[in-house]
């Protein structure tokens, strides 16, 4: 084999070994961001008028698509895709803003960020 050969081949593994690590620390980043630019409208959530509102939000590795139900100036219901790698925990938020009637809860310890993408996702229902 060639010595040409064998340096493509040595290239083509190191490219191959690399693009994985290279590609995950890229998301890494992208979801850092996303989720360090989530701010909360503050509105009133009893201001809002009846119906049923969805919203999504989209940090690159966490998710989350809402339906959320008001009636009477309250939350009733809140249905819920979380799209996640890890923060499954953070889908508590909702029992807490069904709890409150506001989106200005405490994030759930351990899961931060999921629960803030959620409370995004609720935010841009509602008021966006």
């Amino acid at each position: 084999m060639s010595r040409n050969i064998k340096i493509f081949l040595v290239a083509i593994i190191l490219v191959m070994i690399i693009y994985p690590f290279a590609k995950r620390g890229y998301e890494m980043h992208q979801y850092s961001r996303a989720v360090s630019q989530i701010t909360l409208s503050g509105k009133d959530i009893s201001e809002v008028e009846d119906g049923v509102y969805s919203g999504k939000y989209d940090a690159v590795l966490v998710k989350a698509m809402v339906t959320v139900h008001i009636a009477d100036g309250e939350i009733q219901e809140i249905e819920y895709e979380h799209i996640h790698e890890r923060g499954a925990r953070g889908e508590q938020v909702i029992e807490n803003v069904l709890e409150e009637q506001t989106l200005q809860v405490d994030t759930i310890t351990g899961a931060t960020d999921s629960s803030l993408v959620i409370l995004k996702a609720i935010d841009k229902a509602l008021f966006d």
